[in-house]
């Protein structure tokens, strides 16, 4: 009698535990099923977060464990199947925007960081190759083979131009219009710039040569714009730019039809405080080079 009362206790205790078994739906329209008690819950009466959460739970249990999805819906309300999914697809929309927003911000990060790069890389890569009407300021093409004048009687006509910043109070002129050279020939040039305000100002030139396709062939070796320029207050100097045309300006057939080069600076205002003086070193002006300048032309190559 007792062996058979203990089974009947233990049928009872397994059938009071299993009206207690929870079955959870996944709300991509496939049911889980994992046996669970819910502390004498129905599960009927589960609000449904608490079930959306314990869905979850079990899902990520069962992926862990390894256990084999059970399907079964018939312990669900409609009601609830309906919730579970309008839930979980809330819940996929808020991680599909969140890597929305991580991707862009991402991409944002990357074109800010390009753009402050933009700038300085742009003039480095021209300064190399002579793009954009950038003379080349690359030191590594200035060899002795290139510093040797062809011989031709074709000379090129370099012409000086300029112009200032509208918020720089200065004159800039060059002081000759134009120099003829031949490939392979230094030059040196002058340009005169002046402070008209009553306090110190820095400026920074720009330079371009016209047409661009001869740029590639303009070398400077020294010049003003290579480093900003600090004028007291009415103070007057001359700027200096050493150059020479590449030989092989002369055996390129693109070049065959240009007889003129334009030089052209542009100074803007560098700074709106004091700064520092920049170096005042002096250049060395090799033996044979052509010294431009116009030492009776003192209104500034005739204005």
């Amino acid at each position: 009698m007792l062996h058979f009362s203990r089974i009947a206790g233990v049928s009872g205790r397994i059938n009071s535990l299993t009206s207690k078994i929870l079955l959870l739906q996944r709300c991509n329209g496939d049911t889980i099923l994992r046996q669970t008690v819910l502390k004498r819950t129905p599960i009927s009466t589960l609000p449904i977060t608490r079930l959306y959460s314990l869905s979850q739970r079990l899902q990520q249990e069962q992926k862990n464990e390894g256990i084999p999805l059970q399907f079964d819906i018939n312990k669900l309300t409609r009601s609830q199947i309906q919730q579970l999914r309008n839930m979980k697809r809330v819940e996929e929309q808020r991680k599909k925007g969140r890597s929305i927003a991580l991707y862009f911000s991402s991409v944002a990060i990357v074109f800010l960081g390009l753009a402050y790069a933009a700038v300085p890389l742009y003039r480095a890569i021209c300064a190399r190759t002579g793009f954009g009407g950038i003379p080349i300021t690359d030191r590594r093409k200035f060899t002795d083979d290139k510093l040797i004048p062809v011989d031709t009687e074709k000379r090129i006509r370099v012409s000086f131009t300029s112009e200032v910043s509208q918020i720089l109070p200065w004159k800039f002129v060059p002081q000759q219009r134009e120099v003829y050279v031949l490939p392979g020939e230094t030059a040196l040039a002058f340009y005169k710039a002046k402070n008209n305000s009553d306090k110190d100002i820095i400026g920074m030139a720009t330079y371009s040569i016209s047409p661009g396709e001869a740029a590639q062939y303009f070398n400077k070796i020294q010049c003003f714009c290579f480093e900003e320029q600090k004028l007291a207050a009415g103070e007057e100097i001359d700027m200096p730019v050493f150059f020479f045309i590449d030989p092989d300006f002369a055996s390129d057939p693109a070049m065959r039809n240009i007889d003129d080069i334009i030089l052209h600076y542009t100074f803007f205002r560098a700074h709106y405080g004091d700064g520092s003086a920049v170096s005042d070193g002096a250049s060395v002006i090799p033996e044979g080079s052509i010294l431009v300048k116009d030492p009776d032309d003192d209104d500034y190559g005739g204005e």
